[in-house]
This record gives structure tokens, sequence and C-alpha cells, in this order.
């Protein structure tokens, strides 16, 4: 194994990861958001943060992956970064997010849950929904960019 790893090219560490959101502040934003009332990128960014979801399976989540009697998400393996198939069990809160969009939208088996202008959902629609939270100037999230998975970025020592 070390003649391969020794022919093989040099990578270089990089620091691609974004700041997290501390997690005591995370019922302030939830609470927050909840307030803000019901747009498709609210929604999407506390069904993300409800289910600890990368933005991508939010985002091209479709009816027929979820069981709202079952209170399950089944996200098939092409859209799992491991490749393989994932199921989520949802909490109350998930399931009435995805009663309200019933509710809008119908819910159709191969509609998005999260549908944007003209397809799936852009991350900017959530990304507006943390610039309405105002985040604190001294976030770590301000000024570093975002990903949605950036806010379970948690460890345990971290929780009071």
């Amino acid at each position: 194994m070390r003649a391969v790893a020794k022919g093989l090219p040099k990578q270089r560490k990089t620091d691609n990861h974004f700041a997290a959101m501390p997690y005591p502040e995370l019922p302030e934003l939830m609470q927050r958001l909840e307030k803000l009332g019901d747009s498709i990128g609210r929604l999407a960014l506390r069904y993300t943060i409800l289910n600890a979801a990368r933005s991508g399976e939010t985002r091209g989540a479709t009816w027929g992956e979820v069981s709202i009697d079952a209170a399950r998400w089944d996200i098939p393996g092409d859209r799992m970064k491991g490749g393989k198939p994932h199921s989520v069990p949802l909490s109350a809160p998930a399931v009435q997010i995805l009663q309200t969009l019933g509710g809008f939208l119908g819910g159709q088996p191969d509609e998005l849950v999260f549908p944007g202008n003209g397809g799936t959902l852009d991350n900017a629609d959530a990304l507006a929904s943390l610039s309405a939270y105002k985040l604190k100037s001294n976030s770590p999230l301000i000024g570093r960019g975002l990903t949605l998975n950036s806010l379970f970025q948690l460890n345990v020592g971290d929780r009071d």
C-alpha cells in the first residue's frame, strides 16, 4: 500500500468547512423562522435543520420519497453523498411542514416537495431566510458563506 501511496500525487490539505452556528443559538433561529411565516425557502430551511439533512437532499426531495403516515423520508442512494439509500424518521414538526406544503401544493409523487421558480429550490431562498433572521454581526456564519449542513457541524462538547 505504501508504494501505491508514494506514487500518487500529494494532496494539499485545505479547510473547506464553513463555520457552524453555535448549538445554543439554534432554538432562537427556529423560533424566528417560524414567526416569519411559511415561505418555501423558510420551510425548506426548517425541514433541513430538523432532519440534519444536506441542502441538496432537501431541495431534491419528492413527494414519492416521503410518507406522512409513517413519518419517514426515504432518500434514494443516487441523491445521497455516499450513494446508499437512507431512511430518515421524521419528527412531528417535520411532518407538520410536509402537511403544510401538501395543502399548498397537492403533493404528486414525482413533484418536488420544495419547488423553486421553474424547478429545484435554490440555496439563495434559504439564505434569504437567514438574512431575515438578522444574524448577529459576530455570528460565525457572517462573511464566511454558508451551506445549510454547516448548521450541523456541532460537537457534543458544544451542547449545554
